[in-house]
């Protein structure tokens, strides 16, 4: 599908979820991750936690995040076949 695919990462210890992440094979794609509440243009109006939360947004919408990053490349293989239904 058309778009670049956008992950924010969120939240308190993200450091080896980030590395998880940029593991991954993800072609396409923008990732911005921060500790806490920031401006940066991906991460504005996600939730912070103390645990790291993964957002998988497309066209801008967003799917509700997941945890780890098997979960994101769940979400990610599912969007090859189906819309984002959930917009945050």
């Amino acid at each position: 599908s058309k778009g670049i695919s956008e992950i924010a990462i969120t939240g308190n210890n993200t450091n080896q979820v980030l590395k998880d992440v940029l593991y991954e094979y993800i072609p396409d794609r923008i990732l911005q991750s921060n500790n806490f509440l920031t401006d940066l243009p991906l991460l504005t109006a996600k939730e912070y936690s103390d645990i790291p939360l993964i957002y998988f947004c497309k066209d801008y919408k967003c799917q509700q995040p997941v945890k780890s990053a098997q979960e994101l490349i769940v979400l990610i293989k599912n969007r090859k076949h189906n819309t984002l239904d959930h917009n945050i």
